[in-house]
């Protein structure tokens, strides 16, 4: 089982996703040079490295989960306000502080996400990946797992 990661420029209903991989999504993984990340251009030019990957999904290619957005995915990823934001499993956005870049791996991570949810932080949106028609857009509708 893969740890699925996404990636955005901005956050919320009106971001624009980037692509997603399949594997190895977790902070301490390939995405680490996202998070290193200290400008967009540098931000976007990682995300151009992730596209060597076989797992790699662009948004050509269209939305690759069962799941209607990334609020189920492992991990995503983001660039917005001149920082770069982590989620786990759309848990409260996490700004990667410029003094702990390269320092935020996923046991560190996943400390602050408990944190940020202990203070209340609510779950955050995504925009939809799925049409509107689409079953999986349903509050709800059960997830079906494939092969791609």
């Amino acid at each position: 089982m893969g740890t699925r990661a996404d990636f955005y420029l901005g956050r919320g209903q009106k971001a624009k996703w980037l692509g997603s991989i399949g594997f190895d999504g977790y902070p301490d993984g390939p995405p680490s040079l996202l998070i290193r990340a200290k400008t967009e251009s540098s931000f976007l030019a990682a995300i151009e490295r992730l596209k060597r990957r076989e797992d790699y999904t662009s948004p050509e290619e269209g939305w690759p989960w069962p799941w209607k957005d990334s609020s189920t995915s492992d991990y995503a990823y983001a660039w917005d306000e001149g920082v770069v934001w982590v989620t786990s499993c759309g848990c409260g956005w996490i700004a990667v502080p410029r003094d702990k870049i390269g320092q935020l791996n996923t046991r560190r991570l996943h400390k602050l996400l408990d944190e940020s949810l202990e203070r209340g932080q609510k779950i955050i949106d995504f925009p939809l990946m799925t049409p509107p028609n689409d079953p999986l857009a349903r509050k709800g509708a059960p997830l079906v797992f494939f092969e791609r």
